[in-house]
């Protein structure tokens, strides 16, 4: 990718987000699970949420991502974990396991220092992960929308806020469920994807995902909430503004984008404060990756200027 590549984004929508570990399984909110096709039609099924606190400066954020993946008659599990504080990003949970398909894909099974409290009007009532003096807690209270873009993507806004040591701060929950296709290496075929959850803090809330040209397929939607307020668009627009080196990957990566939704007269800017990646197979001389950032910057809506904060995931494949 260049700076100023025009990207047909997927996904756009306002939200302070979350974080979360453990759900149980909800027939009712689950993306369709496709049938293979052939031994070689594979796919991979995401769970995650992600909490964003607002505060004074950069905010705190806490991604929690399940997968699963079928493979001869069982599933393999994996569960992430991170806490973002501005440009600092810890990785406190980073577990794999293999079960059998009892609960189906989607179900997100305990993991060492992981306990989840199931319940209540969002099916789950808290995570708690708690390993030697680290100890956070996530409470989910009631769902505050929900929408679908198409049949493989779910999304909820939950309320809910965060404990960790002695701060506590409250902020939305973003609920996201995703079915995608793998190749052999388990990891989707090459395609570059932005999906960005940004809030003010108060009244305004976005999400903004976008995928780009590549194997995989393209799309593209936008949803937005203001107060008394929320829609769906079906045209949304993502640029990489500045790029910096990433040698991990041998690949460059965003670090500044802009955004904006054209029949909404709505756009905006966003700059990385710190991200935490991920490493996938080799492909091209390159390394596959998934990165989480935590952005700030700001949202113009009909003339009205905000600042906001919140978590951009990107992938490069």
């Amino acid at each position: 990718m260049i700076p100023f590549q025009r990207r047909i984004a997927v996904a756009l929508a306002a939200a302070l987000v979350m974080t979360g570990c453990e759900v149980a399984e909800d027939s009712t909110a689950d993306p369709s699970t496709p049938e293979a096709t052939s031994e070689r039609t594979l796919f991979r099924y995401n769970r995650e949420y992600i909490f964003v606190g607002p505060r004074e400066g950069d905010p705190i954020v806490v991604p929690f991502t399940f997968r699963s993946s079928e493979r001869n008659g069982s599933l393999n599990r994996s569960a992430q974990g991170w806490l973002a504080r501005g440009g600092t990003w810890d990785r406190f949970l980073d577990a794999q396991n293999r079960t059998s398909t009892a609960g189906g894909v989607w179900r997100v099974v305990p993991h060492e220092g992981l306990r989840v409290s199931v319940g209540g009007p969002a099916e789950v009532e808290s995570f708690h992960f708690e390993r030697g003096e680290r100890r956070l807690r996530l409470e989910l209270d009631q769902p505050i929308t929900g929408w679908s873009q198409g049949a493989e993507t779910r999304f909820r806004l939950i309320d809910g806020w965060l404990s960790v040591g002695a701060e506590v701060v409250p902020g939305p929950v973003l609920e996201m469920l995703r079915v995608e296709r793998t190749l052999d290496d388990g990891w989707p075929p090459g395609q570059d994807f932005d999906l960005l959850f940004v809030t003010s803090g108060d009244s305004i809330q976005l999400v903004l995902a976008e995928t780009v040209e590549g194997e995989g397929p393209e799309a593209q939607y936008a949803w937005t909430r203001f107060p008394e307020t929320e829609r769906m668009w079906s045209e949304a627009e993502v640029r990489w503004l500045e790029m910096r080196p990433y040698e991990e990957a041998r690949r460059d990566i965003p670090h500044v984008w802009s955004f904006r939704i054209p029949t909404a007269r709505i756009h905006g800017e966003l700059e990385a404060a710190g991200f935490g990646a991920v490493l996938g197979p080799e492909r091209g001389g390159q390394r596959a990756v998934e990165i989480r950032y935590t952005v700030h910057g700001w949202v113009d809506i009909q003339g009205d200027r905000r600042d906001v904060s919140g978590m951009i995931l990107h992938t490069q494949q």
